[in-house]
């Protein structure tokens, strides 16, 4: 056998030894066979896919919906710091309380000849809603004394401005004493009134006629129902 005839059979023998080994490796797939450690490759994955594997995919720190409320930065706690408190109200319905005055020292006049050195009464008004809402209006109004030796009838009235001090008047005011009758006298009614107690306080009136200052005093009012 000459060499080149020898050379050919050599490659015809690695050919038939090379074809059987894939033919076994590829377990008749008619695909290479591929080593153990020669894992098929995937194809890249496509951006629109991989976006939406990556909204699917659950969060770490507590899956799809962890259940917890987004955080605002803010303490529950503080929605409530800061508010004021309610403003009161001036509260309409009837109002009662008393009075008092010592009369004038001046000598001669007709409450000094009688004796009388205090007079006291009871005051009684209702105090009801106006049009304004800031506004509520003194109505049946009673000034009435309980003092034996000098009678005092008048009709607390006026307007009460919420927040201010309250100044009115005694209407349609008398007095009666030792020899004079139904005297006629006018005098102012002023006050501070309280919203929160609902009550008229450190409130001054006095009794002023053409003889002079008869009786200066004082008068507070309390809310005693509707």
């Amino acid at each position: 056998m000459t060499a080149t005839r020898r050379a050919a059979l050599t490659l015809s023998l690695s050919g038939l030894i090379l074809l059987a080994g894939c033919s076994i490796d590829g377990a008749g797939t008619g695909e290479l066979g591929l080593g153990e450690d020669d894992a098929p490759l995937e194809p890249p994955a496509d951006d629109d896919e991989q976006a939406v594997e990556d909204e699917q995919r659950p969060d770490d720190a507590g899956g799809e919906d962890s259940g917890n409320a987004p955080d605002t930065g803010k303490d529950a706690s503080e929605d409530d710091v800061g508010d004021d408190e309610p403003e009161a109200r001036c509260q309409p319905g009837t109002y009662q309380g008393t009075f008092e005055c010592t009369p004038a020292a001046a000598v001669g006049t007709p409450w000094q000849n009688s004796g009388t050195t205090k007079v006291t009464g009871t005051v009684q008004f209702v105090l009801a809603t106006t049009d304004d809402d800031d506004t509520l209006e003194l109505r049946m109004g009673q000034f009435t004394s309980t003092s034996p030796l000098v009678m005092i009838a008048a009709k607390p009235e006026g307007e009460l401005d919420c927040g201010k001090p309250f100044a009115g008047q005694l209407r349609d005011a008398r007095y009666t004493s030792l020899f004079v009758f139904n005297v006629p006298f006018e005098s102012p009614l002023v006050a501070t009134f309280d919203p929160v107690g609902s009550k008229f306080t450190d409130g001054t009136w006095q009794v002023d006629d053409a003889n002079g200052t008869q009786c200066a005093g004082t008068w507070t009012a309390a809310r005693s129902g509707p």
